[in-house]
């Protein structure tokens, strides 16, 4: 009997030729020796070259490989394609097969023959190897690891190393990809059953959507229409193959390119007082989770960038003796993470940090949890569909801190999944200036870390880099270079922000303050003072003629009760979107509530404008929201206009006192003029007072813009200082004084 005759196990020539188990064997070890004297095929040793080019140099590695190939080729229609294909990468496989000239042998036999010959190959292979399953070292060492970590079984680890392999190993890449680009998701068990030795149906049970090892995230199976082996079953991350074959200290280096232990961070608990009772409830919430190893904890975490979210997630962490696992949002070369992988390494982490005090942190979290337009589909390429996500906030075994700058686009149906959900507001003014005094008041004077503390822009973020940069450049500055310095900074960051800039202490302002008995109003400022400090509540509407001393009496009632002043203009509110200026009111309402702050509203008359005047729809909802928040405010609210009589009439139902700020009196005027020509030093302020009592509808804003003036015209006497006041006075549309006669006449 010829050679082909014995490789050809179903030819008709040996039908009645029934070999006994004796038989059986003798007729393999005959088949093995034909074998290796055919013309075209070997079943020799691999070439040294051969093994160097694998992952790993052990021969047994290579030997159990060459299996898995044969096994591929049989068991798929690779064979089929391989018999047509010959290239570069083609040939190496023929010859890392064993076959000596694949070509010449496959165009003399039919698909059924060549088949039967590699089965008879395949068997003697098997017979030598025996079922051992054999790894490169390094990959078999890390998957040990991961095993352990995440309760990974025997045949988890198979199936994880085989998909780690079809991606790194190139001769296995080329051998999978020869199955064509018609592979669904749901032939992977069929696919890979055969390569491990095994039945389809174990395989289907391992990479079912709710096997552990598929919720572990660590490989994935993508259901989107069909394509090649390995676009089908997906790794965690485009690196892990790489890294699961390179040796790895721990596995904590393996798994770092998308999950990372948090550093500490800079700030104190202290820092964040203006939340000490979010932060108590929030602390002892989520030691009771722990402790009691409940799951589907979550807490979201949101507020405008720099505010000390992160920061806050450490501190946090810190006190409760865990360690903060981030969820990557960029890889080790700093590109970014697609949000399906991150979901990915969110799940991942949930897996593989069970054992000890754990918590986990995905920040920036708005690109996974961000409502969609239009439903998620299941091609969708770059966002898991909602159920998933639903299912991935109900499930985590461990705590999860969710940070975001903004949930405006969140999907209702995640926002109710959170056990907690609190928005990070900006420090107050004090806390603010603590920080800035704790960071770098070393270098910085009290006066700009005052006037930097003023700006209720500068977060925590901002405060912290600015320390930084001053810090390593103030060896060779002054203290003056180091202000400004410092302001540069600060406000160079501000501007990229879309934020109003800090003003610094005006050189040319008199300093005088606000004070009382300098204010001409309808009420004595003083009693209402008292009052407030009882109620510690009040809805006040401050109105009268510019520069009469509204906004400086909202900071003085702040300052002499020893709490934050939060001022607002018109500019600061009003949004380009519809609802958004709607949004902006009832945030800045909620803010001074959380830091039991004096909210003041400069140029009120814009929200508040008389709804039978309304000609959009928006101003009349703007008013309503406006009303709103005034009524439920619990606090002290100012609403400051020169505009009284455009006022809504329900708006000032709403008010508790109505406070005009009047031209200021004539023994007030005098007296602070006298002040003024004190501060400046100018002689004489006796000789004026005769023509100042002439001089009308004076307000402390005249004197202050007096003493700005002064920088660059220097004023040599009290009757410079009368005619600039004079001259004020002169351009003001309420103004009926008349002229004075000296000035008249000049």
């Amino acid at each position: 009997m010829d050679f082909d005759q014995l490789m050809n196990a179903n030819s008709p020539e040996l039908e009645d030729e029934k070999p006994s188990a004796a038989e059986h064997l003798a007729l393999r070890q005959e088949r093995l020796l034909k074998a290796k004297k055919e013309k075209y095929l070997s079943i020799d040793e691999m070439a040294q070259e051969q093994i160097e080019d694998l992952i790993d140099g052990d021969i047994q590695y290579a030997q159990w490989l060459r299996v898995v190939l044969l096994r591929t080729l049989l068991n798929t229609s690779a064979l089929n394609n391989l018999k047509s294909s010959y290239t570069f990468c083609s040939t190496k496989l023929y010859s890392f097969l064993g076959f000596k000239n694949f070509e010449d042998y496959s165009k003399k036999r039919d698909l059924a023959e060549l088949r039967a010959n590699l089965l008879t190959i395949l068997s003697v292979w098997e017979g030598e190897l025996g079922a051992a399953y054999s790894l490169p070292k390094h990959l078999a060492r890390n998957l040990n690891a991961l095993a352990e970590m995440a309760n990974l079984s025997e045949l988890d680890k198979q199936v994880l190393g085989l998909t780690i392999l079809i991606h790194s190993e190139v001769i296995l890449q080329e051998c999978t990809d020869l199955i064509g680009e018609s592979v669904s998701a749901f032939s992977i068990p069929k696919i890979y059953a055969p390569m491990l030795g095994i039945k389809s149906t174990e395989l289907e049970t391992v990479l079912d959507e709710q096997s552990n090892l598929i919720r572990t995230g660590l490989i994935s199976l993508d259901h989107r229409g069909e394509g090649s082996v390995r676009s089908r079953v997906d790794l965690i991350t485009w690196t892990f193959a790489k890294r699961a074959v390179m040796h790895q200290r721990n596995v904590r280096e393996l798994i770092k390119t998308y999950v990372r232990p948090v550093d500490d961070g800079s700030l104190q608990m202290g820092d964040f007082d203006h939340i000490a009772e979010r932060a108590s409830a929030l602390k002892t919430y989520l030691e009771d989770a722990i402790s009691k190893g409940k799951t589907g904890v979550n807490v979201l975490i949101y507020g405008r960038p720099g505010t000390g979210k992160t920061e806050f997630s450490k501190l946090l962490s810190k006190e409760l003796g865990c360690e903060l696992m981030e969820v990557a949002a960029t890889n080790l070369a700093g590109n970014p993470v697609t949000p399906i992988r991150r979901l990915r390494s969110y799940r991942a982490a949930q897996s593989l940090f069970q054992q000890g005090r754990t918590i986990v942190l995905f920040d920036e979290c708005e690109e996974v949890l961000t409502g969609r337009s239009r439903p998620l589909a299941d091609d969708e390429a770059t966002m898991a569909q909602k159920s998933w996500i639903n299912l991935t906030l109900e499930n985590n075994s461990l705590p999860a801190i969710w940070v975001a700058n903004s949930i405006r686009s969140f999907d209702q149906a995640y926002i109710r999944r959170f056990d907690i959900c609190f928005e990070m507001p900006i420090p107050d003014e004090a806390q603010r200036r603590n920080m800035l005094t704790q960071m770098c008041g070393e270098v910085l004077g009290k006066e700009i870390i005052g006037d930097i503390a003023k700006n209720k822009n500068t977060s925590p973020a901002l405060v912290a880099k600015t320390a930084q940069v001053v810090k390593a450049l103030a060896e060779n500055k002054t203290a003056i270079e180091r202000n400004e310095l410092a302001l540069m900074l600060v406000n160079d960051k501000l501007q990229a922000q879309g934020a109003s800039q800090v003003q610094t202490f005006d050189t040319g302002s008199l300093g005088l303050g606000f004070k009382p008995d300098m204010v001409n109003s309808t009420v004595d400022i003083q009693n209402l003072l008292d009052g407030v400090a009882q109620t510690r509540e009040a809805r006040i509407c401050a109105w009268g003629p510019p520069g009469t001393g509204k906004t400086a009496f909202g900071k003085w009632m702040a300052d002499q009760l020893g709490i934050t002043h939060i001022v607002l203009k018109a500019s600061d509110l009003l949004g380009s979107h519809v609802g958004e200026t709607e949004q902006k009111i009832a945030g800045a309402f909620a803010m001074a509530k959380r830091q039991k702050a004096l909210l003041q509203f400069d140029e009120v008359d814009t929200f508040l404008i008389a709804r039978t005047q309304a000609k959009q729809s928006w101003e009349i909802s703007m008013v309503n929201e406006m009303l709103t928040q005034m009524e439920s405010f619990k606090g002290i609210f100012i609403a400051s206009t020169n505009l009284f009589d455009n006022l809504d009439e329900a708006a000032l139902r709403r008010f508790d006192i109505s406070l005009k700020f009047d031209f200021m009196k004539q023994e007030q005027a005098w007296k602070m003029f006298m002040a003024t020509c004190e501060k400046l030093q100018l002689p004489d302020p006796e000789g004026v007072k005769l023509p100042f009592q002439e001089l009308r509808n004076l307000t402390p804003g005249d004197f202050e813009q007096l003493g700005r003036q002064n920088r660059f015209l220097k004023l040599q006497s009290a009757n410079d200082a009368l005619q600039v006041l004079v001259k004020a006075v002169g351009v003001k549309k309420s103004s009926h004084s008349r002229q004075i006669g000296f000035l008249a006449a000049a």
